[in-house]
């Protein structure tokens, strides 16, 4: 399994990881879902949004001044600095988590915790957020749940041979506490408020964090595809059994044919996730080695080894023919 020196690894931005890091620490009644679109439509269908999670390429030095939003140094709820190395990804879904409201109206659609985060959240009440970061950076149970899900790399990297950079990408979260849009980013001193967003709906700040996140997106070259956007969910299941219950006691045959099919769909792609991440965590190497070793035996290595190298020097030369235009798109721009 790939660390580095901090013994966090780097983790995918997938729903279906964050989403099983979630449920492997003890949550219950939530779920992410991957966003194409801020659309109104797109952010309908994945149902009732708590949270957002950004993925973005990562650029330092940028003036407070220039950074949209004010930090806001009397923040109420939980926020954790980003003290360790690829730890940004968990440290986002835990900075949304602890400051989500919990329960709910009937046993099936509570939102929980559960022991291991309800303790740290308790334990972690009153500490400023450096100490906060380091608190969750410490806990064996996250960093091993965090670390299930790198990709298994049995090969280990000299760190003394030099490499070339490669991008720094991070994770923030946006969502609503108080009436007041927040943008939790562990590498900033203190959350940014991007101004109070309306109460009677809980759904309404919505409208506010899409024009935010898309500021922050048109900031980046057109066309650029260096970012993703998650969204953190009520658990549908809970709602999709309450209204097949309703629709089976008001006997609409119809509408219950429809609550089905949608509750199988949830739960075939429940099993697709499942499945993807067990190949995460899968050591492929065996399996590998026995494929050399059947394509040698067959006597047709040599011939694959030839393909592959022509697949790669293909794809470098595609890569430096695209680097090559983004640098003429910025020179013009420029």
């Amino acid at each position: 399994m790939a660390e580095d020196n901090s013994g966090w690894s780097l983790t995918e931005s997938d729903p279906s990881v964050f989403t099983a890091l979630l449920t492997e620490l003890g949550v219950k009644g939530l779920q992410v879902e991957d966003l194409w679109s801020l659309e109104d439509e797109a952010l309908k269908n994945v149902g009732e949004i708590k949270a957002f999670i950004f993925l973005f390429k990562y650029v330092g030095g940028i003036e407070e001044s220039k950074k949209a939003g004010s930090p806001d140094p009397d923040f109420p709820g939980f926020f954790a600095h980003q003290v360790i190395d690829n730890a940004c990804a968990t440290l986002a879904i835990l900075n949304s988590v602890f400051n989500l409201p919990l329960g709910g109206q009937t046993e099936d659609d509570k939102i929980e915790l559960g022991a291991e985060l309800d303790n740290l959240k308790e334990f972690g009440h009153g500490m400023d957020p450096s100490t906060l970061g380091y608190t969750i950076s410490n806990s064996d149970k996250i960093r091993e749940v965090h670390n299930s899900f790198a990709r298994s790399d049995p090969f280990s990297i000299d760190s003394s041979i030099p490499s070339e950079p490669s991008d720094a990408y991070h994770f923030i979260s946006y969502l609503p506490s108080l009436g007041t849009l927040y943008e939790l980013d562990g590498l900033q001193s203190y959350p940014r408020s991007h101004g109070p967003v309306p109460t009677k709906d809980d759904q309404e700040w919505i409208g506010r964090a899409r024009e935010v996140i898309q500021e922050r997106i048109s900031s980046y070259p057109m066309g650029a595809l260096e970012f993703s956007l998650l969204a953190v969910v009520k658990d549908p299941m809970s709602e999709l059994r309450k209204e097949l219950k309703e629709a089976e006691k008001a006997g609409q045959e119809y509408l219950i044919g429809q609550v089905k099919e949608k509750i199988e769909e949830e739960e075939a792609k429940r099993k697709k996730w499942a499945f993807e991440n067990s190949l995460r965590k899968h050591n492929h190497i065996s399996f590998a080695h026995q494929l050399l070793l059947g394509l040698a035996k067959a006597g047709s290595l040599n011939s694959a080894i030839d393909s592959a190298k022509l697949k790669a020097k293909d794809r470098k030369d595609r890569e430096i023919a695209r680097k090559a235009k983004a640098g003429e798109k910025d020179t013009e721009m420029s």
